[in-house]
């Protein structure tokens, strides 16, 4: 498939009420099906956060998460009004620095809170300075934007298809223009009569209470983490006493930071990787090893979040919840909302915090509309994950009850943002938008379970063979079937992504195999103090080349047979780097061919 989109901007008024005034311009980028069935009404996507970057995160993102919605209809991704290539942005690169200078120092809450608050202080001056309203970025606004993009491009019809924030940007165009909408799905479903923020707590709690009790009923993570849930809040109040001194890193930039790790750290941690059903798998191993002094599995998941940290517009989600959520609720619901439920309380903050950082920010109050569910007719499909610990099944459900022509599924295993976690709640999505008028079959849910949990020496591999075509040349090999295909002959396992295995050749003759070693360790920004060995599969013997980055282990197996070079690098952690040498790399290194 040819993923090249077209892209351009939309010229829309930044203040709804004022069209002749000021002028915003929203960047699209559209992605055309293949072939002669190609049907006239697309899809367009609405990204969480709010605030989440959908264009600039696209090289990471498009395989996995758009590539299996561009069947037979165009794909429309955007960034909304005040989001990432949009223009103007707003972003708040002052809360980064105050994050950055922070990670390090053991401080009080307060005067974290007030460094965070000055941060945001000086970010709303330099964009009210630069002419923002700050007013004029809100769900209201951002639905008026969809119904232009619609119009604008010239579509008689179109489905929209959000996640997270994106289903209640959803919801507010179904309510505000229903025109020309022929089908929507809300994936993580953000209520619009839901107040939110008192809400969380609890909603925190149970998706901690699925976490600890999945794994518990789990045949192999119930036998190997007995005392998980023990050991977590053991953990957490250990380093509320003595923070773990780690380091994160940026993967975009490469920098490394020192930061120390405290208890709060740690719930937040649990929180953010509960979003995802390729992080969870992986939990208990990381709680476990960290409750035993190795830190190794946190730092992984500490540096991912850190490096996605720049991909949300801080400025337009301090105007979105401020102006449609703080407004409905006050500092006590909330307050009393985490007192209910202490097993998460790590996860908050001061209440009144966020209510005195709104009132600073000014981004007006919302309509009282914005509180109220929405009624509508349009067919929609509704989706949960159970382990989802924002948006739990129970909001989705909430959110159908006024949606007359809508059908609700919930997965068990997955989590924040279903519709590409695997093909049952993608052919449902397919299906669903193929004929919006009948409820697609969900026959598929039953077949799915607990999440497979990881357990170091229990690691099965399915091999398959694959064929890549790597900056022109044909590479031919196997690879585990589970691994997600990060192109040009690279796969990467389950999880966080930064375990995989890189097989390429080259001609034969440019660089000797020291030389390319060398190569190798400058791309992945290692020592080059390599450690070699030599391993015989037979037919070839390999010069494999070792070295770590601290937190990965580096094997870099090179052959030159005349014609070719042969370059594969299998990258993978301590505790798992015997078991992935014999299931992935050895057989890696006996069915490479090129050509």
């Amino acid at each position: 498939m040819d993923t090249s989109p077209r892209c351009g901007y939309l010229v829309v008024p930044e203040n709804r009420d004022d069209p002749t005034g000021r002028q915003v311009r929203i960047h699209l980028a559209i992605f055309e099906a293949e072939g002669s069935d190609r049907m006239p009404d697309p899809i367009i996507y609405l990204e969480g956060g709010p605030g989440g970057h959908t264009l600039g995160a696209l090289e990471f993102s498009f395989a996995s998460t758009y590539a299996p919605l561009i069947t037979d209809r165009d794909l429309i991704l955007f960034d909304q009004r005040g989001i990432g290539l949009s223009q103007p942005a707003l972003d708040c690169p002052e809360e980064r620095a105050v994050e950055i200078e922070y990670l390090n120092k053991d401080v009080s809450d307060e005067e974290y809170l007030e460094a965070y608050t000055g941060s945001l202080i000086e970010c709303r001056d330099r964009l009210v300075d630069d002419g923002v309203d700050l007013t004029a970025y809100n769900s209201a606004s951002n639905a008026a934007d969809v119904a232009d993009i619609r119009r604008a491009l010239g579509y008689d019809e179109v489905n929209l298809w959000g996640i997270s924030y994106g289903t209640r940007l959803a919801l507010t165009v179904m309510r505000d223009h229903p025109e020309g909408i022929r089908s929507v799905v809300l994936d993580s479903t953000v209520p619009v009569d839901l107040d939110l923020y008192p809400a969380i707590p609890s909603s925190a709690d149970r998706a901690y209470d699925v976490f600890f009790a999945g794994c518990a009923a789990h045949p192999t993570c119930g036998t190997a983490y007995p005392n998980l849930e023990m050991d977590f809040y053991a953990l957490a109040d250990r380093l509320d006493e003595e923070p773990a001194e780690i380091t994160v890193q940026d993967f975009i930039s490469g920098e490394r930071y020192p930061a120390l790790y405290g208890g709060d750290d740690m719930y937040g941690l649990l929180f953010q990787s509960l979003y995802s059903e390729d992080i969870i798998p992986l939990l208990p191993d990381f709680i476990t090893d960290a409750a035993n002094g190795d830190y190794s599995g946190i730092e992984r998941l500490g540096s991912v979040f850190f490096t996605n940290g720049p991909f949300l517009s801080t400025g337009f989600y301090l105007s979105v919840q401020c102006n449609e959520e703080y407004s409905f609720s006050t500092p006590a619901e909330v307050a009393d909302a985490i007192n209910m439920y202490p097993d998460v309380d790590g996860l908050f903050g001061p209440a009144e915090s966020e209510f005195e950082d709104c009132a600073l920010w000014g981004a007006g109050t919302a309509d009282p509309i914005e509180d109220e569910p929405v009624t509508s007719t349009i067919p929609t499909l509704v989706l949960a994950g159970e382990y989802d610990p924002i948006t739990p099944p129970s909001y989705g459900q909430l959110a159908a009850e006024t949606l007359a022509n809508s059908t609700y599924f919930e997965f068990p295993g997955l989590a924040h943002g279903v519709t590409t976690a695997g093909d049952c709640p993608t052919g449902i999505v397919l299906d669903f938008v193929a004929d919006p008028a009948t409820a697609p079959d969900g026959s598929c849910i039953a077949d799915l379970g607990a999440p497979n949990f990881f357990v170091p020496g229990q690691i099965s591999v399915n091999l398959v063979p694959f064929e890549a075509d790597v900056f022109g040349f044909i590479v031919r090999g196997v690879r585990p079937e589970s691994w997600d295909d990060a192109g040009f002959g690279a796969f990467t396992a389950p999880g966080l992504g930064d375990i995989g295995i890189l097989q390429q050749s080259i001609p034969a003759g440019f660089l000797s195999n020291d030389a390319m070693a060398d190569q190798i360790a400058d791309q992945f920004d290692l020592s080059g103090d390599w450690s070699s060995r030599t391993h015989d599969d037979g037919a070839r013997t390999w010069d494999i080349f070792n070295d770590t980055d601290g937190t990965l282990i580096f094997d870099v197996a090179l052959h030159d047979d005349g014609d070719s070079m042969f370059i594969v690098v299998l990258i993978t952690t301590d505790d798992v780097r015997d078991e992935y040498v014999d299931l992935v790399l050895y057989p890696a290194l006996e069915s490479i061919e090129a050509g």
